[in-house]
Order: C-alpha cells, then structure tokens, then sequence
C-alpha cells in the first residue's frame, strides 16, 4: 500500500501553490471577516462600572456581587421554610400559621442582614455592602467559619440537622450550577460583616443626651398659632432679566437630566416618566343603588327583617349612661363617700364578731376582676378563651372578699345575709334560679319593630342588587374586550396583519347605562389625580398578610400588560373596568426637546432669591410697625394674612392603626403647602411676636410668619416630659439618625474613593430596602 506522503511529494508544487494563494487571502480578509463575526454575534463587553480603592470592578464582578447577595437573600428563604417546618413536625407551631410563621422569620433575617439605605437588588446595594464590609475588615472585623454556622443556628432554632442544611444548600443555583459550600459562606461572610459594621455605627448614635430628647419631646407636644403671609415665587419670575448662556444651561441640564422632577423636591428633573394610555368603564354606585330602590317591595323588606332579624336586636343601655356627666360624677362622689363611711362600721365590729371574709357571702366573681398578680390581658381572645372566662364566671368565687373589688366587699358588710334565726344564709349560685322559683326565665330577646329599621333593609337591599347588576354588566363588557383583545392578537401573528378597528367604548358604555373614559399616555403621577387613579387593589404578602396598593403603583408595573381587562373599586364603591392600551418607556430627552422646560427651572431658581428678598422687606416693615400682620397690611390687597389654627412640629395623626405606622411627620398648616423642616425650624425659632422669613419644602413659596402665641408654657411641658416615657418621642429621633448615618456612609465612600464610570443600574430592583440598619446588634 503506498504512503499518504507519495501523493504529496508527486504533486508537491501545486499544493504547496494553494498553500501560499490561501495564506495570502488569509492574510488580506480574514482579520475584517472575524471581526465582523464577532460583531453579529454579540461579543461580551466588560467594561469597567466603578472605580474604588479597593479595585476597579468591572461589569461582571458588579453583578456577581448582586448575584451572591440574591443568592444569600435566597439561602434564608429556604432555611426559613425548613426551619419552619421543623417546629410544625414538632407540635410548636399551628399548621395554620405556618405560611406567616415562615415569613415573618425571613423579612427578620432578611432585614437584619441584607436590607440597609439602598434599594434591594440594585448595583448600588451590592457596591454599598461591599464598602460596609472591607471597611470591617480594615478594622480588623473577622467572621469565621464558626461564626456563620452559629449565626445559621440562630436563625433556625437549631431546628434543622446537617443533612437538611446540605439539601438546602444543593437547592441555590447560580447560572444553572450548583453553588458550593465554600461560595455560599464567602457570600454570608460579605453580609455579615458589612451588616456588622453598619449596627456598630448605628449603636453609637442610640444614645441621646436628656436636652435633645426634651427637644424631641418638644416637637410632638409644643403647639404654637402664627400668623403667615406667603409669597410666590412664580409670582417674581417676570423679574429674572438675566437670560442662560449656552454653557450655563448645557450644564445645568446634564445635572438633572437624569432625575424625575418632584413636586415635593426643591430640585428640577428633566427625565420624562414612563407614560401610559388607558380606557375604562365607571359605574356610579350611588345612580345604581338610587335606580333600584322603588323597585324593593314591602314583602322583600319584610322577608329581609326576618331571615336577618338578629341583626336588629334591641340594645337597651344602662340608665346611669343616660345621666348628664356632671350627675354621674355626683354619684359617683355619693357612692364613694357612702363606701367610705361603710367601712369604720364593719372595722367598729366586736372582737368576737366573725372576720370581713367569713361574713362576706359567696358570689359570682365579676367579669372584670383584676387578674391574678402577673397576669397578662390581651385586648383580643379567642372564642374558646371568652367561652373559658365566661365558665369561670359563672362558677362561685373561690377568693376571699379581700381579694374582691371593694364594691362587692362593702356591700356584703354594709348588708349581711341572714335568716329568721340569726345565722348566715348562703346566696343562691349564679346558675341556678332564685329559691322558689321552678325553673329559670330565660331573658326575653327585643328586637327594632319593622318599621324603624324599614328604611336600613332598604338600603341594604339596593345594594346588594346595585352591585350584582354592576358585576352582570361588566362580566358582558369584559366579554367585548376580550373579543376585541383576541382580534388584535390574531392580526399580529398574521403573516399580512391589518389594522384593527377600535373598541367602541361610548357606544358599549351607552348601552350598558355606565360612563366611558379614557386616559391619554399620563404618567402614574397624573393618573393618581383622576377617578381611575383612586383604585385600588389588595395585594397578599402572607397568609394573613394584606396590603392596598394604589393604582398609580400597579398599573405602571411591568406585569401590568395592555389589552388585560382588569376590575377595581374605589374608596366611594364606585366601580371601574379598565385595561392599558398604549406604554412609552421612560427616557432622557435631548437639551432641545426639553429647553422651555430647563430654562424655566433656571430662572425658577433665581426668582426664589427675588422672592425671600421681598419676604425680608415685607417682615421688617412688620418689625417697624409692632403690630400683627393683619393689622399692618390690612390696606394692601395684594398681601394676604392667614391666621393659622394651633399646630405641632410634628405630628403622629389620630387615626387608629394610621398606615404610617405612628411614625412622626411634618404637621400640616393652615394655609402653608407642603410644609418641611426650614419652615418649622424658622417658626419654632420665634419668641411670641418675632417674625422671620422661610420658604416651604419645593421651594416654591415663601413665607412672612410672625409667631402670635405657645400654647403652653415651657415649665409645664417640662413637667409633662419627665412623666413620659421615651417609646412615646424617640421616634422623632429616627430621622435625623437617619441622616447622620447617610453622611457616615458618605464619608465612607469618599474615604474608598468611590466613582462610578457610570450611572448605578437599578435593573434588578423589585422589593424596598430599609432606610436604616435593624436595631439589633447581636448575631
């Protein structure tokens, strides 16, 4: 058999021609093809994100960063869960909280050790704990091994075994690998110690000298009546001359071009929001209930009154409740001073008399004795605990009548039972009928006759049916936009797709007897002010767990998709069927789409300068005159004094169970909008018939404000803070604790010499941080 190699020696030459032709052609085209290949084909760029003293971190160490931490956030969801289910195998936990159970020990964990100023999930959380953390361990800061298996024992109660603990850990994945035991606890490592370092910081700021926690006090409790003029600033616009030079507005736009603009914000934003469009039905619940109400019947009304008659039972109350409030504190003086005088006579008893407690008859024991010593009450209880205690009350009491409420103890001395011969006679027990009478009488049920409570049933009748011919009503339009959403759909996936004629709106609406309506491309901050925008939907965050969530919030959403119809009600029972029709994305217009706009924002900013000018002017004039505003500029017109009703500092609301969880906030003022911290800092400055000058929270107005009167005296609200306990004022105290830390973290990026080659991403971001570490600093 010849060799390969013979072929090659005999055609040598001609081969070796095709060799030197190919190199050459390699030579000339194949750099530009493979770069054009590399092109198309998406090469990964990984350009440097951010710079610190600690390295530069490019594109893809920043989102490995963001992926531990998610990686973290999910290794305690999962021990959670697993330890959760430990104590329910156990018999620790009802079956039926476990869900919240589960929960509620993963937002602890999750807060305590992941959540801090940023928002959860974002490029800028991952550089901050990763700041936090080497900061820790310049300190000197060492989490061991053992530290994170202890740390994991205390999360979980020490509930779960090694082997469950390596199933969970099999479970994390990371771009479809599995992620090992080494990269998990570097990852715990990273969070434990930037968590650490945080709590440490916050602990040193706890403590607060007794001065600033009167000043605290002070905010919530000081109320103060002022008067106030204000002045707007749009008002001085006229009076900015000056016009921006092209370098001017250049940079004023690149400083704000990537901020939304705030009504509540003193600073401009140019970044247009996301827009959307939206068409929707309204039912006016009230036209609905007012149609159907001739239509009820006497014998509807009638039937409803007695298949629902427990709901009109009679409630007769006491006769003493009745009695004007000054009767009844003469009363209860009378009862008082008769109690009184009731007990030297039992005291004035012979020696050879029986004690107090042996003359006392045995009676039921009141529902509202006191527990016994350290007990605890809760003001709800369940069915079977009310059951139990009703039992108990029925049951003769045990105790002495020392132990009893005073009232029992004087009236079974000041009326001793006795029988004809002189001995004592025991007292009937409570569930049994008095001696003589055969039998029991059961108390006799009252109910509202049906002609008081006719007009209620009405009422409740149109309502019903109002509501089940609005849901009849919109179950056939949803039907329409169904059809008119699968339309669209076929068309789009047609090789030849046509235009679809639009959903009739008006005419369904005219139909149906409902309002049509339609928001064109509004951004969620509009939307919020129209009658679509006061919808609301119930969102579940466990299994007990509910929370409303504003239109504004869900229908700008990316899950929210267009040509959906979705229900809602609003606050009034008005309801709405609606879908999105249309979205544009947020984006960053260019210097010349936006200029009205930014040289707008330009003078704005000059014209405040103008405006407190004119507010000084206008508070010495005040000074000069030595007399209330009202008075002082009673002649001009243009200048308009508001007497202000009293108001705090700070507020907490009234409202029970106020959503904002008693946190204290600025309190609202007669006519001040949007009152801040210049404002207040200003009046609560003042001495009774000081003036001064200050703008309010956007900037936007100024204010003369001559401080007319305090409502107390500081000696009496000094009296007052040295009876309160601190629970009740130390939360005023969270806001600038928050800002102190703010400026911590500030230092610490400006010590690590952080710059970001570009914008943070946010990409990631779907749950809120916390705006401050938990107070807590033990693992």
């Amino acid at each position: 058999m010849a060799s390969p190699f013979s072929v090659f020696r005999r055609n040598q030459r001609v081969l070796l021609a095709i060799v030197a032709i190919t190199a050459m052609v390699a030579f000339v085209f194949l750099d530009p093809v493979m770069k054009y290949v590399s092109g198309r084909s998406g090469r990964i760029e990984n350009p440097v994100v951010v710079e610190t003293s600690y390295g530069a971190l490019t594109q893809m160490q920043l989102e490995s960063l963001r992926v531990s931490r998610d990686m973290v956030d999910r290794f305690l969801r999962l021990v959670c869960e697993q330890a959760t289910l430990t104590q329910l195998s156990r018999g620790q936990l009802d079956p039926r909280m476990q869900n919240q159970a589960a929960n509620q020990l993963y937002m602890f964990w999750r807060q305590f050790l992941t959540e801090r100023t940023k928002e959860y999930g974002s490029e800028a959380a991952a550089l901050e704990t990763l700041v936090l953390a080497k900061r820790a361990e310049k300190m000197g800061m060492v989490v061991t091994d053992r530290a994170i298996n202890d740390l994991i024992k205390q999360i979980t109660d020490d509930a779960i075994s090694s082997e469950q603990l390596q199933n969970i850990i099999a479970q994390l994945q990371v771009d479809r690998r599995r992620v090992s035991v080494a990269r998990l606890f570097d990852a715990l490592r990273t969070e434990m110690l930037a968590s650490k370092m945080a709590q440490l910081f916050f602990q040193s700021i706890r403590d607060v000298p007794p001065a600033q926690r009167f000043e605290y006090f002070e905010r919530l409790n000081r109320r103060v009546k002022a008067e106030i003029m204000p002045l707007a600033v749009s008002g001085f616009l006229g009076q900015v001359t000056a016009e921006p030079t092209a370098d001017e507005l250049r940079a004023f736009f690149d400083k704000y071009k990537n901020q939304f603009d705030d009504p509540a914000s003193s600073e401009p934003g140019f970044k247009e929001p996301k827009r959307a469009s939206f068409q929707y039905f309204k039912a006016d619940f009230a036209k609905f209930k007012d149609e159907v109400k001739p239509q009820i019947t006497d014998a509807e009304i009638a039937e409803y009154y007695e298949k629902n008659k427990a709901q009109f039972r009679a409630v007769e109350l006491p006769a003493d409740s009745e009695k004007p409030s000054d009767e009844a504190k003469e009363d209860e003086s009378d009862t008082k001073k008769s109690s009184d005088e009731a007990e030297p006579q039992a005291i004035d008893k012979p020696a050879d008399d029986k004690p107090a407690q042996d003359a006392a008859e045995p009676t039921s024991k009141p529902q509202d004795a006191a527990p016994q010593a350290g007990a605890t009450r809760s003001r709800f209880r369940l069915v079977s605990a009310q059951d139990n205690a009703n039992g108990a009350a029925d049951k003769p009491a045990e105790q002495p009548a020392a132990d009893q409420p005073a009232a029992a103890t004087n009236q079974s001395q000041a009326e001793p039972a006795a029988d004809a011969t002189g001995s004592e006679k025991p007292a009937p027990a409570a569930d049994q009928p008095p001696a003589g009478d055969a039998a029991a009488k059961p108390e006799e049920i009252k109910y509202e006759p049906l002609e008081k409570v006719k007009d209620t049933i009405r009422d409740s009748i149109a309502s019903t049916k109002a509501r089940d011919r609005i849901t009849a009503i919109f179950e056939e339009l949803q039907a329409a936009m169904r059809h008119h959403a699968d339309e669209r759909d076929a068309e789009s996936a047609s090789k030849t797709p046509k235009p679809v004629a639009p959903l009739p709106i008006e005419q369904l609406a005219k139909d149906k007897g409902v309002e049509a309506k339609a928001l064109n491309l509004v951004s969620s901050r509009e939307a919020a002010t129209t009658d679509l925008g006061q919808v609301q939907r119930a969102v579940r965050r466990g299994q007990f767990d509910f929370r409303a969530v504003p239109f504004a919030d869900f229908a700008f959403s990316d899950s929210f998709v267009t040509y959906k119809p979705e229900t809602g009600t609003d606050g009034e029972g008005n309801e709405f069927l609606f879908w999105k029709t249309e979205e544009k994305a947020a984006y960053v217009p260019t210097l010349e789409q936006a200029r009205e706009q930014v040289v707008l924002a330009w003078k704005t900013i000059r014209a405040r300068e103008l405006a407190r000018k004119r507010a000084e002017e206008l508070a010495g004039q005040a000074r000069a005159a030595g007399k209330p505003m009202s008075e002082t500029f009673a002649n001009q017109g243009e200048l308009k004094v508001i007497e202000t009703k009293p108001f705090s500092w700070l507020t907490v609301g009234s409202v029970p169970f106020d959503l904002s969880g008693g946190q204290p906030r600025i309190s609202e003022v007669d006519g001040v909008d949007r009152p801040g911290q210049e404002f207040m800092e200003t009046v609560f400055g003042l001495t009774p018939g000081q003036l001064g000058v200050a703008m309010n929270e956007p900037e936007n107005m100024v204010y003369v404000v001559r401080l007319v009167e305090f409502d107390r005296p500081a000696d009496e609200l000094r009296t007052d803070f040295a009876a309160e306990p601190p629970t009740r004022y130390m939360n005023v105290a969270t806001e600038q604790r928050r800002d102190v830390y703010l400026a911590w973290l500030d230092d610490l990026n400006r010590a690590a010499d952080v710059h970001w080659v570009r914008p943070a991403d946010s990409r990631t971001a779907r749950r809120g941080g916390g705006d401050m570490p938990p107070d807590d600093s033990d693992f």
